[in-house]
């Protein structure tokens, strides 16, 4: 399904860190829950400044997420 296609295009930024493959397969999950959230709360709440606020939150997780086990 379409939701696995897009996983499947997610877990590879995570395994260029070197991670073993269930942890990209665990953060590659956990961002994907996010995104479902995220299309879930602005179907029931569409106000314009908390959808940018998950976005962003999104946003920084991955970020960081990649940062992270980069740099460290």
């Amino acid at each position: 399904a379409m939701h696995d296609e897009l996983m499947r295009d997610i877990r590879p930024a995570f395994e260029e860190l070197a991670l073993p493959a269930q942890e990209s397969d665990a953060l590659s999950a956990a961002v994907m829950s996010m995104l479902d959230g995220i299309l879930l709360l602005s179907l029931l709440d569409p106000d314009p400044q908390k959808h940018e606020r998950r976005r962003a939150g999104l946003r920084r997780f991955t970020e960081r997420a990649l940062r992270t086990r980069h740099d460290g």
